[in-house]
């Protein structure tokens, strides 16, 4: 009886016909857009506080973002070892 089936089906002319390309949609995230560039780990430091207000004032000073001036004198220090 499959036999019968598959002969009856509808022969094509040879030729095949281009499949319409699937649209592909993209599932929305949730959340923040990751950060551009090179992102990596964080760092925790415990500061006190009066630490945390020397650093802040450092770094306003020197024209940088807090992390930005941690980075700098972190890898300053690093350097010199």
């Amino acid at each position: 009886m499959a036999a019968k089936k598959r002969a009856s089906a509808k022969k094509t002319s040879g030729k095949a016909k281009p499949k319409a390309a699937k649209k592909v949609v993209k599932k929305k995230r949730i959340g923040r857009p990751p950060r551009a560039g090179e992102a990596g780990r964080g760092l925790v430091v415990r500061l006190t506080d009066s630490e945390r207000t020397q650093i802040d004032r450092a770094a306003k000073t020197a024209g940088k973002s807090v992390a930005a001036y941690v980075r700098d004198a972190a890898l300053s220090a690093s350097e010199t070892d």
